[in-house]
């Protein structure tokens, strides 16, 4: 399994409705041999998760 860098101009470019669903929904994706797997949080607020997403924001080079 591998964590993508969420500093990348790529990862950052990605919509706040993205990182709200793969917070809510949780991920798996395989890609070239690469999974990619995150539970899902459906018992955090909407607040909880806004708050995530500026986590998530502050992290831009």
């Amino acid at each position: 399994m591998k964590v993508q860098d969420m500093t990348t101009a790529g990862y950052q470019a990605k919509k706040d409705d993205e990182f709200r669903k793969a917070i809510v929904d949780g991920v798996k994706t395989e890609s070239g041999g690469v999974k990619q797997e995150m539970d899902a949080y459906k018992d955090l607020t909407a607040e909880q998760v806004n708050s995530l997403i500026a986590m998530i924001r502050s992290f831009k080079k």
